[in-house]
């Protein structure tokens, strides 16, 4: 029995959407077959397919959405208007309709949520007030930071839209920065090293759970993958909070660059459960092996030999067919 990954086209709220779709084959009876934990899969893989399609948030998302602004479920409910436990459900995976999703997508922007707070008046008085003084301090530093930003988004990662050649996730810089801290704080790493590290990363775990860690989009060039504008992404590291910086090395006959990690860190701060348990394992795949190993064994996947002659944007679909790491 093999457990085995393909792309099928599938039908969720009049949509027809291409999901990755996991089952088993039976190598004695040719016969395919799934159990819960699979349909489950599926069924994220599908949903998220439908997400990124209509510019729905997943639910990494929409629970950070509630993180921001450090209110309950129930408080969240009631000032988007939604049935009383709407959120909670929303959080456990439940797909919103449109309109709620767009709403849910825009209340990131702290000035339209306190918009919102404002005006309701299922609140309490005390209630109310409590929110809008957390409000503030969120406020002002999304003023000083959001038309950076949005520059950054756009020069980074051509826009802030979740898509198959996103991992139906949107890119933040935030997580591709820890992901960086995370390996090279277990060893030293060079940056064409890194690249790959990040590719298996982000692929490994849409293949497993739906949807990419840090959002970023790969193309493939000439020594395998690597994220669009990494060049551009490693060096805004220095304009950054200073976790991790690049370090120029003398091989003497020419130079290179690896990671250094200037801070601690707890990684359950910044890292689901699942998405640790996937950095684990794509560390312990490639621990030891060297800057060209990891190159060669990169141009043994499809995703990277489909989009070389065009070097084109990979798409994260392309992730049922991944042979250096399962």
């Amino acid at each position: 029995m093999e457990l085995c990954s393909e792309i099928r086209t599938g039908e969720f709220r009049r949509e027809n959407l291409q999901y990755l779709h996991h089952f088993y084959f039976c190598l004695d009876t040719k016969e395919m077959f799934t159990n819960s934990e699979l349909d489950a899969l599926n069924q994220t893989h599908l949903h998220n397919a439908y997400r990124a399609e209509v510019g729905i948030p997943n639910t990494d998302e929409i629970i950070a959405v509630r993180a921001k602004y450090d209110v309950s479920a129930k408080a969240m409910s009631e000032i988007l208007g939604l049935g009383t436990n709407s959120y909670r459900t929303y959080e456990n995976g439940t797909v919103p309709a449109e309109a709620q999703g767009n709403l849910i997508t825009v209340c990131r922007n702290p000035v339209f949520f306190r918009s919102l707070v404002e005006k309701n008046n299922d609140l309490g008085d005390a209630q109310k007030q409590r929110i809008l003084t957390k409000l503030q301090p969120v406020i002002e530093k999304h003023n000083r930071s959001a038309m950076y930003q949005s520059l950054k988004s756009q020069m980074l990662n051509r826009g802030d839209e979740s898509s198959a050649f996103t991992g139906f996730k949107r890119f933040s810089f935030d997580k591709i920065t820890s992901v960086i801290q995370y390996y090279s704080t277990i060893e030293k790493t060079f940056q064409t090293k890194m690249n790959k590290l990040l590719f298996y990363s982000d692929f490994l775990h849409f293949k497993n759970h739906g949807h990419s860690i840090t959002g970023a989009r790969y193309s493939a060039i000439q020594r395998g993958p690597v994220p669009t504008c990494y060049r551009t992404i490693y060096g805004e590291l220095d304009s950054e909070a200073k976790k991790v910086i690049l370090v120029d090395f003398d091989f003497g006959d020419y130079w290179g660059s690896y990671f250094q990690t200037l801070c601690d860190q707890n990684w359950s701060d910044l890292f689901s459960v699942e998405e640790i348990e996937t950095l684990n394992f794509v560390q312990k795949r490639f621990k030891g092996i060297s800057t060209n190993e990891i190159i060669e064994i990169s141009h043994e996947e499809d995703a990277w030999k489909e989009n070389l002659e065009s070097k084109s944007v990979i798409n994260y679909l392309s992730a049922h067919s991944l042979r250096a790491i399962q």
